[in-house]
């Protein structure tokens, strides 16, 4: 199918304007394909997160600080620096950018969302290998994210995901919680 702005028009959640290839500390959450509890399982629980530890591979100069890994998501805490930059350096911000050929938006190089793409390609091909499920969807289009803006706020996240497992009988992400179907 044949990409279509007014068919295909998603509103993006992402900051306006704001250049993902930035010099800082995100939180991202990453949700399973269709909220499916797959991830339960202590195989696949480390698969994820030994795919978490290798976060640096899929974006320049990236580092995975504090991930947990839920029953049907994932959050995590990821730095960015592009390579030989340091936290005041400037980077010329990136423009929205629509591939010729696809007619889809290009995600830049060395971007959070660059980053998030290669983590959930690579955990994907090692859940379906682990369950045996090949080209099997694992993941939800898109993530959600947050900039972290200072240190208070980067420990309150922390503790966050630190915490998350043992609230797990409340998450609005727990299949427990949802409301019943009609």
């Amino acid at each position: 199918m044949k990409y279509d702005s007014n068919k295909h028009n998603r509103r993006s959640i992402r900051l306006r304007g704001y250049d993902y290839r930035r010099y800082g500390a995100y939180f991202v959450t990453i949700c399973t394909a269709q909220r499916a509890c797959i991830l339960e399982d202590e195989y696949v629980r480390d698969a994820i997160l030994m795919t978490w530890r290798a976060v640096g591979k899929y974006a320049r100069a990236a580092t995975g600080d504090e991930f947990v890994v839920m029953p049907n998501h994932v959050h995590g805490i990821v730095w960015l620096r592009p390579r030989g930059l340091g936290p005041g350096d400037h980077v010329e911000p990136s423009r929205f950018r629509v591939s010729r050929e696809k007619g889809h938006p290009i995600v830049e190089p060395g971007s959070l969302g660059a980053l998030v793409r290669g983590f959930k390609s690579a955990a994907a091909k090692r859940v379906n290998s682990l369950r045996e499920t090949p080209k099997t969807p694992v993941w939800q289009r898109g993530y959600h994210e947050r900039i972290i803006r200072d240190d208070g706020e980067l420990g309150r996240i922390r503790d966050y995901i630190r915490n998350n497992p043992l609230k797990w009988a409340e998450d609005r992400n727990n299949p427990a919680n949802w409301p019943d179907e009609m």
